[in-house]
């Protein structure tokens, strides 16, 4: 019989971009200072994510009053969108920067019922005060434990959101090789290993899936930017290295302008937290 838990534990290990304790301080200050930049391709993919809230509602998952606990928030991603349906968001990130970015954006927004909170999903330590624990794409939450914590948060519903297989990483994979050599693409985000812990765990798990063309366009020299600090993460950028990606954006660009188009698509795994309820 597969142990689900164990098999996530090795993905991740197996995985180039495991958070460990080394990396941890890194990957913070990266997203602390990818903020701003994060946000501004957030808000032109809005569409995709208005569309995973919006289906959320639709099957029932999110209703008028409820009270969201958004796990690994970002600079509101789903937040914003959450917030013109339902009373309130707890919008949860270790990031600052993050949620500085959040906080400039609802005041832009006039969105008053956002309250950010600045901490690691493992210290947070509030139990059965959300109407649902929501985390999407978020590195937070990476292992069984870390899934059943989300049950703790709830009153009644949770849902884990991660990628499915596209071709939206094309240009951070085609960079990788380059930059720091021999990447070999896990499978730690996979859906598989979520969805089959909860049907052990005796809960009955509802599965949606959402996919949409998406485009951005940023200056090259954000793109530049962007993958040197987060290449900073896994090796040292010397000048050579931040050359090969000034390079390799440059010759893809256009006056001035990176534009990336692709691809995104979404599994939305939804579960209620009181065992064996059926819906």
């Amino acid at each position: 019989m597969i142990d689900w838990g164990v098999e996530w534990g090795h993905a991740r290990e197996r995985s180039p971009l495991t958070v460990t304790p080394e990396t941890k301080e890194k990957w913070r200050a990266f997203w602390s200072k990818d903020a701003n930049g994060y946000l501004e391709d957030v808000k032109a993919e809005r569409a995709l994510y208005e569309e995973v809230v919006q289906r959320l509602i639709n099957e029932g998952w999110v209703l008028k009053d409820d009270s969201i606990l958004d796990i690994g928030s970002g600079p509101g991603t789903f937040a914003i969108p959450f917030s013109r349906h339902v009373r309130s968001v707890t919008a949860l990130d270790d990031a600052d920067g993050m949620l500085a970015a959040l906080r400039k954006e609802c005041a832009a927004q006039g969105i008053r019922n956002i309250e950010t909170l600045n901490c690691g999903w493992g210290e947070h330590t509030m139990e059965g005060q959300y109407d649902l624990a929501f985390a999407a794409l978020s590195p937070a939450v990476r292992s069984s434990n870390d899934l059943m914590a989300m049950e703790k948060a709830s009153r009644s519903r949770c849902c884990y959101i991660t990628a499915c297989p596209s071709d939206w990483m094309g240009l951070r994979n085609e960079l990788w090789e380059k930059v720091v050599g021999g990447f070999v693409s896990g499978d730690a985000s996979s859906v598989r290993y979520p969805l089959n812990i909860l049907l052990e765990s005796r809960r009955s798990p509802e599965l949606f899936r959402v996919r949409a063309e998406t485009e951005t366009h940023n200056p090259v020299q954000a793109v530049v930017d962007h993958y040197v600090n987060y290449f900073g993460i896994f090796t040292e950028m010397t000048p050579q290295k931040v050359e090969i990606v000034r390079d390799h954006i440059t010759s893809r660009s256009h006056d001035g302008t990176y534009t990336s188009r692709g691809t995104k698509c979404l599994y939305m795994l939804c579960w209620e937290k009181r065992m064996g309820t059926e819906r």
